[in-house]
């Protein structure tokens, strides 16, 4: 069994992270590290995919995922 155990789940989440980085944050890392500013529109985006909480139990409103 290889390690870390990888579900298709931890693949998807994996993937779309990827994807999610690839569109909405490397095209502007560079304008952002030059202003010295990293967007809180980001931290809504993320709330919005439901991946904020990722490892908070559900009972507090987290996904309860490791």
């Amino acid at each position: 069994m290889p390690f870390p155990p990888w579900t298709d789940e931890h693949r998807q989440l994996r993937q779309s992270m990827k994807d999610f980085a690839e569109k909405e944050l490397a095209p502007y890392r560079f304008e952002w590290d030059k202003a010295g500013h990293f967007p809180r529109e980001v931290f809504n985006q993320l709330a919005d995919l439901g991946v904020l909480g990722i490892r908070y139990p559900t009972e507090i409103g987290g996904l309860g995922l490791d």
